[in-house]
């Protein structure tokens, strides 16, 4: 299942609400920036630079803007 780590306040909002509109089953896990949880060990093992919003699926993890939407969109195309 794609998993999209997230934080309010933050760019994830865009990518939440693509992923929203998409239809595609998702879980959400939250990452809130203000706690400091972008730099704990196991969010860098997610996404070594620390930046949210990520978005993974199995072994793939996508944490550029286009890279995400390209990723969406292949995704949804192919589910008809």
């Amino acid at each position: 299942m794609i998993k999209l780590y997230w934080s309010p306040r933050s760019r994830s909002f865009s990518t939440l609400w693509l992923m929203e509109e998409s239809g595609l089953p998702y879980e959400r896990v939250l990452t809130d920036i203000s706690t400091g949880a972008k730099k704990a060990p196991d969010y860098l093992k997610v996404n070594p630079m620390g930046k949210v919003p990520a978005l993974s699926d199995g072994d793939a993890c996508l944490v550029r803007c286009m890279a995400r939407l390209a990723f969406q969109r292949a995704e949804k195309i192919a589910a008809g």
